[in-house]
Parts: C-alpha cells; sequence; structure tokens
C-alpha cells in the first residue's frame, strides 16, 4: 500500500511533532522524572537541553527504500513525559526470531520510505513479536554501575540458584534494551536513530548518500537521557517487605551505586531502580541452558521498575500484560519461584505488595 507524506504520515514525518505537542503540555515530571539530574554544572545542563531539542524533533528518514517506525524519540518515549514509554499498542515494535542477532531477534520495521513523499506500509512477518517502549528515565546512573558491582550481584544470585549474567560486547557488559545488548548509551541510541527513524548516522566528514544524522546529533541525544532523572524513591510501605520475602527483590535489586564519575551528577551516587542490570531466562517454563554467547529468545533483561505507576497501561516486555498483577503472573524461568510465593500471600498480602509495586 502507497501513502503520500501529506497523506496519513503527513505522516511519520509529523508524526512526531504531534505527539511532542501532546507530552508539552503534560506535567514537567512525575516526582522528578523527565526532569534534569540534581547538580548538573553549567556545561551538563546546556548539554540536556540541547540534547532534549534532538530527542523532540522529527527527523527526516534517509533517502532510498529505508525502513523506520516514526519520525522522533518522543513519538514512543512520551507518556507521562519526555523519555517515558508509550501505553499505545500502535507504538509496540515488531520483531522476529533470528539467531544470526546477538539479541536473538530483528526488528520489522511497519514503514518503508521510498523517497520523495512517499512510503509504503510493510505487512508483518507470520511469527511477529511485539515490543514496547521501554521507559528511559534514568539511564545515566544505570550506565555509571560499574562491572565490579554487577559481578558481585551475579555471585550473590547464584547463592539462591538464580543465574543472572551479561554479555561482554567491546569489554563492556551489555546493559540497555530489552536484552542487554548495548553497554552505553550512545550505541543504544545510534541503533535507535538507524532503526526506529530510518536515519543512519554520520560520523564526521561529508554525509554518505544515504545518511541524513550526524553522530553529533545522536551524542546530543545520548547526552540527554544520561542527564534524565529517575522517578524520586518511593515510601517502602509494608508491601515492601513482601517483596523482598517473596524473592522478588533477587532481580529488581532496590538498590544500586554508581561508580567514581568526573560527573557530580552521577558520581557515587545510590538510587533506587528495582532492577540488577542482568539477563535471565523468563520462560516459558522451567529455567533452561541457553546460548552462552548471545543472548536466548528466552532472556530479558531486568526492567527497572521506578516509574511503575506511570507505565500501567502496558507491561511485560511485549505489552501484552495489562495489570501489574498480570505481569507477575506471566513470571516464569528462574522466576517461577517468586510467582509461585507470590500465589501462596494471603490476599491482604497480595494487595499491600501490588499497592507497593504500583506506587514505584
Amino acid at each position: 500500500m502507497w501513502v503520500s507524506r501529506v497523506g496519513w504520515l503527513a505522516g511519520v514525518v509529523l508524526l512526531g511533532a504531534g505527539f511532542v505537542h501532546q507530552a508539552e503540555v503534560r506535567p514537567a515530571g512525575i516526582q522528578g522524572a523527565g526532569l534534569p539530574l540534581q547538580d548538573l554544572n553549567s556545561r551538563e545542563s546546556m548539554k540536556f537541553r540541547d540534547g532534549r531539542g534532538t530527542f523532540i524533533i522529527p527527523w527526516k528518514p534517509d533517502p532510498g527504500p529505508t525502513l523506520l517506525n516514526a519520525s522522533s524519540c518522543a513519538t514512543c518515549h512520551n507518556e507521562p513525559t519526555f523519555g517515558g514509554g508509550s501505553g499505545d499498542p500502535q507504538r509496540l515494535v515488531r520483531v522476529t526470531p533470528d539467531d544470526a542477532d546477538l539479541s536473538g531477534f530483528r526488528m520489522n520495521q511497519k514503514l518503508r520510505y521510498l523517497g520523495g513523499d512517499e512510503f509504503e506500509f510493510v505487512p508483518p512477518l507470520p511469527n511477529v513479536e511485539m515490543r514496547r517502549s521501554p521507559v528511559l528515565y534514568g539511564l545515566g546512573l544505570l550506565e555509571a554501575v560499574s562491572k565490579e558491582a554487577l559481578d558481585k550481584a551475579i555471585a550473590e544470585q547464584a547463592k539462591s540458584g538464580i543465574t543472572g549474567r551479561y554479555l561482554l560486547i567491546d569489554g563492556e557488559p551489555g546493559r540497555f534494551g530489552w536484552k542487554a545488548t548495548f553497554p552505553t548509551i550512545e550505541g543504544f541510541v545510534k541503533k535507535a536513530f538507524e532503526n526506529e527513524l530510518g536515519a543512519k548516522p554520520f560520523d564526521g566528514g561529508t554525509p554518505k548518500a544515504d545518511s541524513v544524522v550526524d553522530m553529533n546529533i545522536v551524542r546530543r541525544t545520548a547526552d540527554y537521557l544520561r542527564l534524565l532523572s529517575p522517578p524520586k524513591p518511593a515510601k517502602r510501605t509494608p508491601g515492601y517487605d513482601h517483596f523482598l520475602r517473596i524473592g522478588c527483590a533477587s532481580c529488581h535489586s532496590p538498590n544500586l551505586q554508581t561508580k567514581k564519575s568526573d560527573s557530580e551528577a552521577l558520581s557515587l551516587r545510590s538510587f533506587e531502580p528495582y532492577t540488577d542490570l542482568l539477563l535471565h531466562d523468563m520462560g516459558p517454563g522451567e529455567a533452561k541452558d541457553g546460548p552462552k554467547d548471545r543472548v536466548g529468545k528466552r532472556e530479558f533483561r531486568t526492567p527497572a521498575l521506578w516509574g511503575l505507576r506511570q507505565t500501567q497501561r502496558r507491561l511485560w516486555h511485549d505489552g501484552s500484560a495489562t495489570s501489574i498483577e498480570e505481569a507477575v503472573e506471566k513470571h516464569e524461568g528462574e522466576a517461577l519461584a517468586a510467582r509461585k510465593a507470590f500465589r501462596a500471600l494471603s490476599d491482604t498480602e497480595k494487595q499491600a505488595l501490588l499497592e507497593f509495586l504500583g506506587s514505584l
């Protein structure tokens, strides 16, 4: 099916702008989320403002037959503020299994830009799976957690039979994306420009014929996400005790600390993301041994739960859960024991736990 840029997808080129307008009238942050980190110096504050602009504005895709899903980062990362996710089922990303890809899947974009004013819709493949837009708050803090801290978490988990792990990518642990295949925010953003926006960044010199975005744009966007604050920590109600008791905290770690950094805003900071940044087998069924040199199809990085109260429309990696309880019930693989323990809670205990999670 052919569409004109002045038609539906005024398309994807104007889609981002429409979402930007909606997001602009929303509150600046939900208890901190969407705002800059505290203690930024003047240079970092300028980076935050500049990068926010590159995150918001629509980008034209590369010329020629180019695949894309959206025109701006803010198209799919705007709820409840810039840097959030999206509860819109139309914003889910399509992927299909691919053993050649490090993540075990490859993206199938929804649109093909043909040049000029023309696009076409790309029909989904039969074995397509969906992925929801991840929440991007607090990425700089997560990037600043040391490899040694991750290794320590792996050793602690092993004592209780949990086998969290990471892939070493260019000597650094993978930590971003649903499959933790990106060790840095910059690499994560670069791939998003290529896959989501259909704009392959070039680095210095004269742009190639098929590239419209300079790597400096990628770096500015990465700086914005690096300096984007997370939600403020939630109050630890009685439900938190149940969270610890049934084993949720084994993977959704409440406490992490950053390593020493030149940035005061990121250096030696304790924070509460409720993730261990590690890959885990999530089923279906009992946990299995997977490939060691790449990410297994059943493995997913533990998502951070901070801000969960504002992202409850669509949960789980494929957006298939519409409530926190439904997401808990989907836990299998290494998390099967925690799910069974959740089911064994009294109704009062279960409600207290769900209320705590809903307050994050």
